[in-house]
């Protein structure tokens, strides 16, 4: 949400009073660029702090947001996305109908995300990504890291990379999100039990030393990617370089 009127204030002030808090990203930008803006103590969440988001893009910052805190469901292939949740017992069709439900487009054709709360006894879950039979996302269902730290999802009315902006669909309201469905949440704790990471190794790298030599050349490879690269390629390199198994790979 690139802020800037007066109604888009009062309703980032609403939202802050119903418990959510919130992460600054560069306008036309899908991700936060500061250092550390993954930890609690540097999101927003207090009516004083939301002059930082003035003329920026806005991110909600799932795992802290109270009482509950939030998740998305994220739909990068429709279709492969609906068979997928379908053989599972979900129809993508009656979430995204759904009277209450909230959801996002970023104007990208067979993309969407849902979001809810999640329910009062559940704490923050690890983010999890299904893939396609050609590796490529299809789902993803994403609150937290794996060490608790919260992940971020675009708000309306910020402005996409590509120019577009991101809108709000579905008839329900984001200050009364409705709760994780049962089934999408057993869904989830099924992927959180499962041995199949939703991080995909790389065979070739998955033995790679973890030395002082690998971990330069690896940086020397990242300075080739440019911090306005497409989200699906930086998706993509962040998953390959934690597929590494290092220590240092967060």
């Amino acid at each position: 949400m690139s802020i800037k009127s007066t109604s888009e204030i009062q309703s980032i002030e609403a939202m802050i009073n119903a418990g959510f808090s919130f992460v600054s990203i560069p306008l036309g930008k899908k991700g936060p660029s500061h250092a550390g803006w993954n930890r609690l103590e540097n999101v927003i969440s207090k009516l004083d702090q939301v002059s930082r988001l003035s003329g920026m893009n806005i991110g909600l910052a799932h795992a802290y947001c109270t009482p509950n805190p939030t998740c998305s469901i994220d739909i990068d292939d429709a279709i492969q996305a609906a068979d997928w949740l379908s053989d599972r017992g979900v129809n993508l069709s009656d979430l995204q109908s759904s009277p209450d439900s909230v959801g996002i487009s970023s104007g990208k054709r067979n993309s969407s995300k849902l979001i809810y709360r999640l329910p009062g006894s559940v704490p923050v879950l690890a983010s999890r990504a299904i893939t396609g039979p050609r590796g490529d996302t299809i789902l993803e269902f994403r609150c937290a890291t794996k060490d608790g730290r919260t992940v971020q999802c675009v708000l309306p009315p910020s402005i996409h990379p590509s120019g577009s902006q991101y809108r709000w669909v579905g008839a329900g309201s984001i200050l009364n999100l409705p709760t994780l469905p049962d089934r999408l949440l057993q869904i989830w704790l099924e992927l959180l039990k499962s041995k199949e990471s939703h991080l995909r190794p790389n065979p070739l790298s998955i033995s790679t030393p973890e030395t002082p030599r690998q971990i330069a050349i690896l940086k020397q490879q990242l300075e080739f990617i440019g911090a306005d690269c497409s989200y699906e390629s930086y998706r993509n390199v962040i998953w390959g370089i934690a597929s590494t198994g290092w220590e240092c790979a967060y």
